[in-house]
């Protein structure tokens, strides 16, 4: 009777267990209460059943405790349940020990246990995350062998492997053969399309699934939004957007963070400021978002802002950390970074080296060296990275024996690659250093990073600006690769030397080249038709720049406005100035500047006043035109008084030295030898300038006179006395020394044309004529 009691007793006990223990399982959050229901259903003889060895392993998987679900599989060891196997591999899949989730699949089939469908979605899962592409593609062939092939769930972890293994070929095929599909199926295939930048497919799967009569969820959204940005088809964007505000998911975190993303990329700040403010939770993705996509636009200040309002509601990373810390540095704001820093060091942040550089960085550029000089000695390790920016703040400091002494002690320590010998070498442009700048480019040369388009690029550029054109132009001709930067370099450097012809040339071989210009391509090309008057060649990149897509581009449309005007055509810098929808305080300044060229100073004060009206605040190069154009009307009264006075301003002279002696000219100089020739050859070349596109620069008379007295004015300046008496008493071939200006408006096609007019007897047969300072 007692043992009877006892017996029934004891299957009370277990059945409470059976019903009671479950319910605690699935409460329990921390490990010592699990290990006592552990123990309790070690004593009560249950731990050993399928069912709580089951829930045992699951729960110790969910509360990270892979070495306990490998002591309750082998307690059950030798395990002929499906279940059991199913369960030790999806609790190593979720703590992403994948080899062993693997070595369990292969044990489970090595001792002849039926696999079921929910035993492939873990062990796929487990290849993909291990990388093992090989063992995948037997998996699948298991899959097949067995009949599962046609499974819904196994087809989805199937192609979501196979996206992640970047075979989208294999997953599109496995895609294709699903007789059943789930959103899912399509969110695999489109985030995995996503996750491998194929834009355009990732749309069109879309697409696709709308055909379908799917209804995307968030985490389809959040896919197919980055391809609208990859793609730039933002107004495809727009339309995906209004269809999350139709099904209500447009208030989701994922959702909104996406297309905070995609405006951010497509500068439509207006609509990340709406989108940003009506989110109702905002998590960490959403903050980083914003910052760097603040700091990325330029907005450094909101960036900062923003950064300081993110600490009342989250703690940032490190990722939203050095974002801040760019934008700080951009702006040389020392005190928010400061603080940044300061924020770091009191909440811990374990600083790895990207974050250190970022420091060095900020600190360089905001003055403070021994403070970036502190940290670069505190790191224990340091990359080529931290030296370039270290290097790069010491230069940006003015501290160039600095800067040298630090190259030379980095080299003691790590080889320099090509970003430190662009930074070294953009030294040598600001010292104007030639023959430091050849000793950096010899070592370039022993290094090989001469053959880097970038160093290259840099090159050409410090030759240029050291006075050495000849070497700038072999450093360009030299290089095997050249990009759109090279091009804009050697075309500015002909600029920057005077060479305006051969700026044009250049223009036009980048042309022949096929190579596209950019923005500043075009910027490099405007200044040279503005001093050359070249308004032909100016028409032509107009029509470049309509062509190309650059309407909306403000710098550009301003350059035009003042090559227009130099150019002497005072209209079409008005009418581009009107067909600007946005204009800044550079474009009015350009057409204040044009109509005080031509003598209209109302006009120029009637745009300064308007400019004002629009909330535009002039700056001092604004004002510095209105007054010049103001002034030009008292010019004239000036010179009348002077000339009234009988007072006389001293002439102009200009010197040519022919077979050692030297010749020198007066402005307005007729009483020497050959004036008459002299004369005859400056209007042939005028004619011919003129015929070529080239425009005098007769507005620069501010004489009461005609524009042929202007004219013939401009024919005596001294420049262009001693110029054209030169050409008439040198053979072809033959440098001149001594002078700049508008010598460089006959050069190459110009020369050429004078052959016909039997003058080869003075001009270059060649169509070259060099002039140096």
């Amino acid at each position: 009777m007692r043992s009877s009691n006892l017996h029934t007793l004891a299957q009370k006990l277990q059945e409470s267990l059976y019903f009671s223990i479950p319910k605690a399982l699935s409460s329990i959050s921390d490990l010592n209460q699990l290990h006592k229901i552990h123990s309790l259903l070690i004593t009560s003889g249950l731990d050993r059943t399928v069912f709580f060895s089951g829930k045992l392993i699951s729960r110790y998987a969910q509360l990270k405790d892979p070495h306990s679900c490998s002591l309750v599989f082998i307690s059950i060891s030798p395990a002929n349940n499906v279940y059991q196997w199913n369960t030790i591999i999806r609790a190593m899949t979720h703590n992403g020990l994948f080899i062993e989730a693997l070595d369990y699949y292969s044990k489970m089939r090595v001792l002849n246990v039926k696999t079921d469908t929910f035993t492939f979605p873990s062990v796929i899962n487990a290849c993909a995350g291990s990388g093992k592409y090989e063992t995948s593609k037997i998996v699948h062939k298991h899959i097949l062998e067995l009949g599962f092939g046609s499974d819904l769930y196994i087809g989805n972890a199937l192609i979501d492997m196979y996206s992640r293994f970047c075979d989208l070929d294999k997953a599109h095929k496995v895609f294709d053969g699903m007789p059943k599909r789930d959103a899912v199926s399509w969110n695999s295939l489109v985030s995995g399309y996503n996750a491998h930048e194929k834009w355009r497919e990732a749309l069109e799967t879309f697409y696709r699934s709308r055909t379908a009569g799917v209804t995307p969820d968030s985490f389809m959204v959040s896919s197919v939004l980055p391809a609208c940005s990859g793609l730039d088809v933002i107004m495809e964007g727009e339309m995906v957007h209004g269809l999350t505000v139709k099904l209500g998911i447009d208030v989701e975190t994922r959702v909104c963070n996406s297309l905070l993303s995609m405006y951010f990329k497509s500068d439509n700040l207006k609509e990340c400021q709406l989108v940003f403010s009506e989110m109702g939770v905002r998590d960490a993705i959403t903050w980083n978002t914003v910052v760097s996509g603040y700091s990325q636009a330029c907005l450094y200040q909101e960036s900062i802002k923003l950064f300081m309002e993110m600490l009342h509601e989250h703690k940032p990373d490190l990722l939203t950390i050095t974002s801040v810390l760019r934008a700080c540095s951009h702006i040389g704001d020392l005190q928010s970074g400061r603080c940044v820093h300061n924020y770091m060091i009191l909440n811990r942040y374990d600083c790895d080296m990207k974050t250190n550089n970022i420091l060095i960085d900020m600190y360089s550029k905001c003055g403070f060296l021994p403070t970036a000089w502190e940290i670069f000695n505190k790191m224990r390790c340091r990359d080529l990275t931290s030296w370039n920016t270290l290097i790069n703040g010491i230069i940006k400091a003015s501290k160039y024996e600095e800067a040298l002494a630090t190259f030379r002690a980095m080299k003691m320590d790590i080889q320099p690659d090509y970003v430190t010998y662009v930074t070294i070498i953009s030294m040598c442009t600001l010292l104007r250093n030639l023959k430091l700048a050849k000793e950096f480019h010899c070592e370039a040369i022993k290094t090989g990073f001469n053959h880097t388009v970038i160093v290259g690029n840099a090159l050409i550029d410090v030759y240029a600006k050291c006075g050495s054109m000849e070497e700038a132009l072999n450093q360009f001709e030299s290089m095997n690769d050249r990009d759109t930067i090279s091009w804009n370099t050697i075309i500015s450097a002909c600029s920057y030397s005077e060479e305006y012809m051969l700026g044009f040339r250049m223009i036009n071989r980048m042309r022949t080249e096929g190579i596209l210009p950019n923005v500043a391509t075009i910027l490099c090309m405007l200044p040279l038709c503005s001093t050359l008057g070249a308004k032909q060649q100016g028409k032509e990149i107009h029509g470049c720049v309509l062509k190309s897509g650059f309407e909306s581009n403000v710098p550009i449309f301003n350059a035009l406005i003042e090559m227009y005007s130099k150019c002497g055509n005072l209209r079409n810098s008005v009418l581009v100035f009107e067909h600007m929808k946005i204009r800044d305080v550079v474009t009015w300044t350009a057409l204040i500047y044009a109509y005080g060229m031509y003598g209209h100073g109302m006009m120029a004060i009637n745009s300064f006043e308007d400019m004002k009206a629009m909330g535009i605040i002039p700056d001092q190069i604004a004002f510095l035109s209105v007054m010049f154009a103001w002034k030009w009307d008292q010019v004239r009264m000036v010179r009348k008084s002077i000339k009234a006075k009988g007072l006389k301003k001293d002439a102009g002279k200009s010197w040519v030295d022919i077979n050692k002696k030297i010749y020198a000219f007066s402005s307005g100089d007729k009483f020497f030898e050959q004036y008459e020739e002299v004369k005859k050859l400056l209007e042939v070349l005028y004619d011919l300038i003129a015929k070529e596109g080239y425009v005098s620069n007769l507005r620069s008379v501010f004489h009461n006179v005609d524009e042929d007295e202007k004219r013939d004015i401009l024919c005596g300046h001294s420049e262009r006395l001693a110029i054209a008496f030169g050409l008439l008493n040198t053979k072809p071939g033959t440098s001149l020394q001594g002078f700049r200006g508008w010598v460089y408006m006959m050069k190459t096609r110009i020369l050429w044309s004078c052959e016909s007019l039997e003058t080869d007897m003075w001009i270059g047969q060649d169509g070259t004529v060099r002039y140096i300072s």
